[in-house]
């Protein structure tokens, strides 16, 4: 439904809805073409205004103690989100107590996944428990944000 074929093929329903004088045909071209557009804006639109931020509790941690990783998700305008995916890098290094780290080549990062639903102007807070497995200094991220309309189509 992406592309120019789509909008053709709602022209010429509509066009043999008008010949015919079928008004579900009509509404129901009218109701197709609303959701499309309606779905185009929200593909462009979902992640403008949305902030994505990492807290921890403290700056360092020693061997073996704890602390919070608070993750924030901001949605800063009028559009709902749907669903926001959030692909977080992770160090290895650290465990994640209160969740379930996606663990790629042993070499590599692993990865944190976040997935939830955004109203307007709404702030979400989850809140982690992690735990220094390892002395060394380690750098969380990138992020990877992805969203999409209610409607499933992006």
């Amino acid at each position: 439904m992406r592309g120019v074929g789509w909008w053709i093929l709602l022209a010429i329903l509509f066009l043999i809805g008008a010949a015919l004088r079928r008004s579900t045909l009509l509404a129901l071209v009218f109701i197709l073409a609303l959701a499309t557009g309606a779905s185009l804006l929200w593909a462009r639109y979902c992640l403008s205004a949305v902030t994505y931020r990492r807290r921890l509790g403290h700056h360092a941690i020693d061997y073996g103690r704890e602390t919070t990783l608070a993750l924030e998700f901001i949605n800063a305008k009028p559009l709902p989100l749907a669903w926001l995916l959030v692909y977080d890098v992770f160090p290895r290094q650290i465990d994640l107590l209160t969740a379930e780290i996606q663990k790629g080549a042993p070499h590599r990062p692993g990865r944190l996944t976040n997935m939830l639903s955004l109203r307007w102007y709404e702030r979400v807070v989850r809140t982690h428990r992690i735990r220094g497995k390892h002395r060394g200094l380690y750098e969380f991220g990138p992020a990877e944000l992805s969203a999409g309309d209610i409607f499933g189509i992006h």
